[in-house]
């Protein structure tokens, strides 16, 4: 058993109750963390970021320069737009650099691309503002609307498969390729005994059922 530092509840010492930091269990409990982050969340929504030196170096260092756009090399979403950590929330990227380059972006406002390149930030000559309305005139215009989206073996991760970040090479991704043959081994030796694999791989006993029926990690 392990004591929440917060609630002072004594709970079992597994990354069900705890997440795991590095190492080790942190201090306080997942129900206590969570309900730290969402007050954090609340008194610092409206306040604004301070652009600090370090800060905006941070950020354009993850900007890669050309003849007309300004790439956006670090972290991206799966429609390949720039994230930044501003450090209170993350931000998309091309609304970051609108804002420290051209100013506050109106409220209900998008932040267009006229290149057609998600990860240009380049504000003074690849972003424009508009509303959900332009944005979505402006993707018909440019011949970008589908309403087929391919699917099958017609879909872009089917004809790409080395586009797709799967496995350890997932952002979100706890273990690596050489723990999946090791949980599948140790599974066949200790049939059913997920919790104790689970416990030593520092991950929840659903993601070694997963893992082992093949629902995850398919592609090893």
């Amino acid at each position: 058993m392990k004591i929440c530092t917060k609630c002072r509840v004594p709970k079992p010492a597994t990354t069900e109750f705890f997440y795991r930091s590095r190492h080790r269990l942190e201090s306080r409990c997942k129900q206590c963390r969570y309900a730290v982050n969402r007050a954090h969340l609340r008194t610092n929504r409206h306040k604004p970021v301070v652009l600090s030196p370090t800060l905006l170096d941070r950020f354009w260092s993850s900007v890669q320069k050309t003849e007309r756009c300004w790439l956006w090399i670090r972290t991206k979403n799966s429609d390949g737009y720039g994230q930044f950590w501003n450090g209170r929330h993350l931000v998309a990227a091309h609304r970051f650099a609108w804002e420290i380059l051209r100013g506050p972006i109106p409220e209900g406002m998008n932040v267009l691309h006229k290149c057609d390149t998600p990860p240009c930030v380049n504000a003074f000559e690849c972003l424009f503002l508009g509303t959900q309305k332009d944005n979505a005139y402006d993707m018909i215009q440019k011949g970008r609307a589908n309403r087929n989206p391919p699917s099958g073996d017609n879909h872009p991760w089917r004809k790409n498969p080395e586009l797709v970040r799967r496995g350890e090479f997932h952002p979100m991704a706890r273990l690596k390729a050489c723990d999946i043959h090791l949980i599948r081994a140790a599974y066949k030796r200790k049939h059913g005994v997920t919790k104790e694999i689970a416990r030593q791989f520092g991950v929840n006993p659903k993601t070694i059922q997963a893992i082992v029926a093949r629902r995850s990690w398919k592609h090893i």
